[in-house]
């Protein structure tokens, strides 16, 4: 069985995420926004190379980038997510072992916000 772990920066991402999603459109659209940021986190854990992942050299070996947009909403149990804005940035630690390393926002720079030494 393939299994994630979240690096701090990315537990304190999710909170974050979590609590703006609330405040703006309530507590559907967090259940929601959760639901897929996990679906999402087991996805890239199954299969770390799947669709829609793309490999990012520029932020350090051994990294990829995946959009929540790419997540199948039959995934999704809670309802679809309108336009998510949010990628994962994560590494294979191991075969069956992915680390989830930030979750970020489209308007932020990934290379100011990831550290590869998590």
């Amino acid at each position: 069985m393939a299994r994630y772990r979240l690096a701090p920066a990315a537990r304190s991402d999710v909170a974050e995420i979590l609590v703006h999603s609330h405040q703006m459109f309530g507590p559907l659209a967090r259940r929601r926004y959760r639901g897929l940021m996990e679906t999402a986190f087991r996805l890239v854990a199954e299969q770390p190379r799947r669709s829609g992942a793309a490999v990012r050299p520029d932020l350090g070996e051994g990294l990829l980038q995946f959009h929540l947009r790419h997540c199948p909403d039959a995934a999704l149990r809670d309802g679809r997510v309108q336009r998510p804005c949010h990628a994962l940035y994560y590494r294979v630690v191991e075969p069956g072992l992915v680390d989830i390393l930030r979750v970020l926002h489209d308007r932020m720079d990934p290379r100011r916000h990831v550290d590869n030494d998590n």
